[in-house]
């Protein structure tokens, strides 16, 4: 990249702060435009499918390492707020997965660059941030997202989740991951239960 590109960049990007006598503008401006509040993006039917997940929830993940492995069952409960005038779901996890205190954060939205939702996810027992992409099917009504993680060869590798209501206040997520035979396995499955 080079500094002209960059400078370029910066200049693009500070273009809108600049007044039209080339300085920056002042702080203060008429009472009009200091109380008119912020135009709100228009986020139509993208919004209602994060709405639906707003609200305190109690959360049970299953996870099994091989088909015919013994489940291990863990809790914990999450709390979806919308923020940002509507257009993100801010997630938060607390519980504990294979009697291991965890904590985690999402971020999810509809990127309409992309025309996909897209998501991050942190938490206390990784180190690294996950990064999610994914559609809505609004005919079957599910939400499907994928991240690549390592496998246990270190091999990157694609972690499909797909999200349905069986009832207003119940989701469940099943996780999907490539097999040895690089066929679909289901890994984990995560219910969450609205409380009221």
């Amino acid at each position: 990249m080079t500094r002209s590109f960059v400078f370029t960049l910066v200049l693009a990007l500070l273009a809108p702060l600049i007044g039209a006598n080339g300085g920056i503008p002042p702080v203060q401006g008429d009472a009009a435009s200091r109380d008119a509040a912020p135009a709100k993006p228009e986020l139509g039917p993208m919004s209602e499918v994060l709405r639906q997940r707003e609200g305190t929830w109690d959360v049970t993940i299953e996870m099994q390492a091989s088909p015919n492995g013994a489940k291990s069952v863990s809790k914990g409960t999450q709390t979806n707020k919308l923020a940002v005038g509507g257009a993100w779901l801010l997630s938060d996890f607390e519980g504990e997965m294979g009697g291991r205190p965890l904590i985690g954060h999402a971020i999810t939205g509809f990127d309409p660059q992309k025309g996909k939702y897209v998501g991050v996810w942190v938490d206390s027992e990784g180190r690294h941030i996950t990064l999610l992409e994914g559609i809505y099917d609004s005919s079957k009504k599910t939400f499907q997202m994928t991240s690549l993680e390592k496998d246990a060869k270190g091999k990157l590798t694609p972690v499909t989740g797909v999200a349905r209501f069986t009832d207003p206040d119940t989701e469940v997520v099943t996780l999907f991951s490539r097999g040895q035979d690089g066929k679909a396995v289901k890994s984990m499955t995560t219910t969450y239960r609205r409380r009221p």
